[in-house]
């Protein structure tokens, strides 16, 4: 029969896997009924591959070289602090800059505007919480009823030009970003990581976004800005 000793120790290394185990279940994220995890859950990875060969090629964007006839234009930054600055039209690569945009694309910046406001966990829509920013933005446009947009940015970039999304503006520097008085609640800023797509987040007007924060761990309305990338497209839906 086992000594008293080896029962003790035994108990212990029981008592101990049990400990482990409820810490495991208890630490792990519930989703209750209605989340979007639901349905963005079920796609366990992604990649962000370069545009593929056939896969999507952007066409050479015809960038407007005036704006009411005038080839330089004063703008007013939309985030405090700023300094009015004028430059030539052609530095904001605009292509569509009056583009009319869908309910779509409306409905959306409304979706992403009242989760913005409740601060989200990023996971509950993309089990990795630091590159969940294109599963934020398909769940938005996935609520307005457009559905099978990619969680990898690069890719639902390409989806959305596509699929009738009109290019707002063109790989223009985000220096000029918290200036821009182009956006519209809705429209899409995709951020350029060499041939990929780094980031993604929805405008709601105003001079703000709402996406997701790696380093805050969830969706947040933020004012315009670069994220860390040179350059961005908008795209509206």
């Amino acid at each position: 029969m086992p000594s008293r000793d080896q029962l003790i120790l035994w108990g212990g290394l029981v008592v101990a896997i049990l400990l482990v185990w409820l810490w495991a279940h208890l630490t792990t994220p519930a989703h209750s009924a209605g989340t979007p995890t639901q349905s963005a859950a079920r796609i366990s990875r992604v990649t962000e591959p370069a545009y593929a060969v056939g896969e999507f090629q952007e066409p050479e964007a015809e960038i407007q070289t005036t704006i009411d006839g005038k080839e330089t234009i004063r703008l007013q930054s939309q985030v405090p602090g700023l300094p009015p600055i004028e430059v030539p039209v052609t530095a904001l690569k605009l292509v569509a800059a009056r583009a009319v945009q869908t309910k779509v694309g409306k409905c959306a910046g409304s979706k992403a505007y009242q989760i913005g406001q409740r601060g989200t966990r990023n996971r509950a829509f993309y089990r990795n919480p630091r590159v969940a920013c294109a599963a934020f933005t398909a769940f938005c446009f996935r609520h307005c009823g457009r559905r099978g947009l990619s969680f990898s940015a690069t890719q639902q970039y390409a989806q959305v030009r596509r699929r009738g999304g009109k290019l707002v503006a063109a790989r223009v520097s985000t220096r000029y970003a918290p200036y821009y008085p182009y956006y519209r609640r809705g429209d899409l800023l995709f951020f350029h990581k060499g041939r990929r797509m780094g980031h993604v987040e929805i405008s709601v007007g105003g001079g703000w976004t709402v996406g997701t924060s790696s380093s805050a761990g969830r969706v947040g309305r933020r004012r315009v800005g670069n994220r860390g990338f040179a350059r961005m497209s908008v795209v509206r839906m």
